[in-house]
């Protein structure tokens, strides 16, 4: 039985889930506000130790970063840049505690450029040497994309205070980006927005939440969406930890 311990890390909180043979067990999380970054690695070493009682015994490990901080770039694009001044020229420049890096998605041509802070790669690689780190975003690029979506799918990942959204048509991806929320509202306009300007708002399609700590969010989501009489041709569901589910692909 293949065991795959998958984590999401923000600089706030950690959740984490183990696959056995594909299967979800329980999410755990830990909160990590307001510590310095050893307070955070201190917390962290407590509470992997008593929720995991053998940190070796995986066949996999992996990582999604969580940082609103993310863009998307062809790869012919990123081979006469670098990752540096793609993320500077974006987002602008990095300091001491953060840095920029990349993930290369090879099987679409793109990169994801991204932010993160620097104590998050250092701990755990050191405590999972094989983990393969990516960002959240770049999981979800690859699920979005993983099987033959003709009509729109529109896939939103709920984070804390943040959401990113993907839509790909014809099995193609048509659009990534990443808005700040404070309530439904916020995701909702900026959803329907987007479907307007992308001139799919009418169209057959799926809206998927991805709702992970945000469950009560993504319900109220939905029910705004589904008092929308434009997309009354999305079909539209919940779904808990679809970011930790995607890791399942990246490895």
């Amino acid at each position: 039985m293949s065991r795959h311990l998958a984590l999401e890390i923000s600089d706030s909180k950690l959740r984490f889930k183990v696959f056995s043979s594909g299967e979800p067990g329980t999410t755990h999380e830990i909160e990590l506000h307001y510590r310095t970054a050893e307070e955070r690695k201190q917390l962290l070493d407590d509470g992997l130790k008593s929720m995991l009682s053998d940190s070796s015994a995986f066949d996999e490990v992996s990582a999604g970063i969580v940082s609103k901080q993310s863009t998307l770039v062809p790869t012919s694009v990123f081979a006469d840049s670098k990752a540096e001044d793609i993320y500077k020229l974006c987002f602008g420049a990095t300091s001491d505690q953060h840095s920029s890096d990349y993930n290369r998605i090879p099987e679409h041509s793109l990169v994801n450029v991204y932010g993160q802070s620097n104590w998050i790669k250092s701990y755990f690689v050191l405590k999972f040497p094989r983990i393969v780190i990516q960002h959240s975003g770049s999981h979800l690029v690859r699920l979005a994309l993983d099987s033959n979506n003709f009509k729109p799918k529109v896939t939103v990942a709920l984070f804390d205070g943040y959401f990113h959204m993907t839509i790909v048509k014809h099995s193609k991806l048509e659009y990534y980006s990443s808005f700040d929320c404070e309530n439904a509202e916020d995701v909702i306009y900026h959803l329907y927005f987007v479907l307007q300007q992308k001139e799919m708002v009418q169209e057959t399609g799926s809206i998927l939440l991805s709702a992970g700590s945000n469950q009560a969010l993504a319900e109220n989501v939905l029910q705004g969406l589904n008092r929308i009489a434009d997309l009354k041709n999305y079909s539209k569901t919940v779904e808990n930890d679809l970011h930790l589910k995607a890791q399942l692909l990246c490895v």
